[in-house]
């Protein structure tokens, strides 16, 4: 589902028997997954601008990792489906990285991301994190370095919910 937080997923879910050979669909209901934060942020842009261009930063699972295709990636899937609902040009680039903490997003922050001129920045992290024990001081700290960078900038900046993993509830710090 595009830009749904995990808490909320499980709730729209529904019981649908498919073909395993296709992507499963999005059952996320328009009304949730667009109605909100990213047409909001844009709104003002979408009006000023000949192109506008979307930042996915993150690691594995932004990157693709886990798709069943690079097609079938979230970051895939939500660039089709902003591009269908916009007269404008909307240019969405993939800045994931697997294996990246926040510390190395942080450091890919200027070339990466700022270099690209966003109007927006879609920012996926803390599993890597939590993974590599990074205490939960210190990544709120460099979160919060990240998105006062952006604000400078006066990018808006969503924060989409970390991947789930079978063993996420086992690792130290995942929830928090």
């Amino acid at each position: 589902a595009i830009l749904v937080s995990s808490q909320i997923a499980p709730l729209l879910a529904a019981d649908h028997e498919r073909d395993a050979s296709r992507p499963a669909a999005c059952l996320v209901p328009e009304s949730v997954a667009w109605a909100g934060d990213v047409t909001d942020a844009l709104r003002h842009r979408l009006t000023d601008e000949q192109e506008v261009r979307i930042v996915v930063l993150g690691s594995s699972s932004t990157a693709g990792t886990g798709a069943s295709s690079l097609q079938t990636s979230f970051v895939e899937q939500f660039k089709r489906a902003i591009g269908a609902r916009s007269r404008r040009s909307i240019r969405v680039f993939n800045a994931g990285v697997a294996g990246d903490t926040t510390a190395d997003m942080l450091r890919r922050l200027p070339k990466d991301v700022i270099a690209r001129k966003p109007a927006l920045v879609i920012w996926q992290t803390g599993v890597n994190d939590a993974l590599k024990r990074v205490p939960i001081d210190r990544f709120g700290r460099e979160l919060t370095l990240g998105i006062a960078e952006l604000k400078t900038r006066a990018i808006p900046v969503i924060l989409l919910d970390q991947q789930d993993f079978i063993g996420a509830a086992q690792t130290p710090n995942y929830a928090a």
